[in-house]
């Protein structure tokens, strides 16, 4: 063997435990690589999940929001529907109470005015027939 040889014979020697090695690191590299991509898929998959689930939550959030404004909208038409209502029902009683006031008051008028003529024939009366007293007694 010349040291041509030998020194050939350990460059292919180094070659092939070169081309071994880089085929371990290929290998190890191409399973690193498909882990990855798997990973990245279970990844990409979940945050499309969680994307779909926050949507729907918003949606959700949105409807009872929604909800709730229109509930408070109702609620405020109600009280002041209410506040309409007590406030004719109000003025309503108290129109019927000064009626009832003016009534009542007509009626003690009434009563006085015919109090006074009462009163008056028949202080008329008594002051005729005391005077016919006064005078056929003399």
């Amino acid at each position: 063997m010349s040291p041509s040889s030998v020194s050939l014979d350990t460059i292919l020697a180094e070659l092939r435990e070169r081309q071994d090695d880089m085929d371990r690191l290929r290998r190890k590299f191409d399973d690193t690589k498909d882990v990855l991509h798997r990973e990245i898929v279970e990844l990409t998959h979940s945050l499309q999940e969680e994307r779909f689930r926050s949507e729907r939550l918003e949606e959700q959030i949105n409807d009872l929001t929604e909800l709730h404004q229109n509930e408070v909208e109702n609620l405020k038409q109600t009280i002041t529907d209410m506040e309409e209502k007590v406030q004719y029902q109000s003025e309503e009683r108290l129109r019927d109470i000064h009626d009832m006031l003016e009534s009542c008051q007509t009626k003690v008028r009434l009563l006085m005015i015919f109090v006074s003529k009462f009163y008056s024939n028949n202080a008329c009366r008594l002051c005729a027939v005391y005077s016919k007293t006064v005078f056929f007694d003399v």
